[in-house]
């Protein structure tokens, strides 16, 4: 009797484990570096590798650091793309030279609005700011970049060539 007993837990335990599975497709380990074409490494990057066949993949995303170094994400953080064909799509936000605060309530819209018009009308952008990364690079479109997610790889070269 403490025999089934105890098989019995141990398969309950077998089932509960089966059955905790996440259900998403398997993603590989996905990662490298992007630099300009001369190998100066590009930071604050989003690196997209979108599927040339959306029925047939998911779009992975990174950031890349200081240094360049970038790792894929699927479904959660660092857990790579899936296998398959992809279109690389890489974009940068620069911010703007000069920040201020509007000083109003945002509980008094008449009021936020009259300093958001004060504000406009006296402050002008003094720098215009270029996206540092050439507009070929942002859209699955336009971007050259291709690559096929095979299997683990950590290594990747993404060089980008400047405008």
């Amino acid at each position: 009797m403490k025999t089934m007993l105890g098989l019995a837990v141990v398969m309950s335990a077998g089932l509960f484990l089966v059955g905790c599975g996440s259900g998403l497709p398997s993603t590989v380990a996905t990662s490298g570096k992007l630099l300009w074409e001369d190998g100066t490494p590009i930071g604050g990057a989003t690196v997209r590798f979108e599927p040339v066949d959306a029925n047939a993949g998911r779009l992975a995303s990174g950031f890349s650091g200081k240094d360049g170094a970038f790792s894929m994400s699927t479904f959660s953080g660092g857990d790579g793309a899936m296998v398959g064909d992809y279109v690389i799509v890489v974009t940068k936000v620069v911010a703007a030279d000069e920040t201020s605060e509007v000083k109003a309530s945002p509980d008094d819209p008449k009021a936020m609005a009259n300093a958001m018009k004060k504000y406009k009308e006296t402050h002008t952008v003094k720098k215009k700011v270029a996206d540092p990364i050439p507009a070929a690079y942002g859209s699955a479109k336009s971007s050259s970049l291709k690559w096929r997610v095979a299997g683990p790889k950590t290594d990747i070269e993404i060089k980008l060539k400047r405008g």
